[in-house]
């Protein structure tokens, strides 16, 4: 809650002034946290462009081995949509996403003899994460650098390939990003 009041207070008081800044079409940025949990290379494209309020399409992805015994591997793919509107210099940003995160590994296994080890069945769960998110964007138009800061409140429904049907585990969890990149 802290980080949202934060944001408020960044945009009502920064310099009234929009110095004709207007969002570039194209964004390709990495966030840090965020829509696929871990990180995420993302691409955004404005869908209705106008000065003070825009709607954009977001689609990220996301890979990561984690080189453990487990052989732990974590890949995802998160797409989206945004709304963005002018406040002062910066842009609020609205969101909904919707992320597909794998989880494959060996668990770790302890017997009633006292045996420990790693399995050798694999497991593979798989995670849907359903998202709203809401945050600061900094776009100067005579700058192509571009970064965001959210606050994103996730569903996260976990289940294993095969078999994800009831009971598979339902938890939710507040989450902050942060992006950095490109825009042209």
């Amino acid at each position: 809650m802290r980080f949202l009041s934060l944001i408020i207070i960044v945009i009502f008081f920064s310099s009234n002034s929009s110095n004709g800044q207007e969002l570039k079409r194209n964004t390709i940025y990495l966030e840090a946290g965020g829509a696929t949990f871990f990180y995420s290379i993302n691409y955004d494209r404005l869908l209705k462009k106008n000065n003070n309020r825009n709607l954009a399409a977001r689609v990220g992805v996301m890979y990561l081995n984690l080189f453990n015994d487990n052989q732990r591997v974590f890949q995802g793919i998160a797409v989206g949509f945004l709304y963005i509107e002018r406040m002062n210099k910066n842009f609020i940003e609205f969101g909904v996403s919707t992320s597909a995160i794998s989880d494959s590994y060996y668990p770790d296994f302890h017997d009633s003899y006292g045996n420990s080890g790693i399995s050798t069945d694999k497991v593979n769960d798989l995670i849907l994460m359903e998202s709203l998110r809401i945050g600061i964007r900094h776009q100067p138009s005579h700058s192509k650098i571009f970064w965001n800061a959210l606050f994103q409140l996730s569903v996260l429904i976990v289940g294993e390939y095969d078999d994800f049907t009831w009971p598979f585990e339902v938890a939710t969890m507040p989450l902050v990003s942060l992006g950095a990149g490109y825009s042209f």
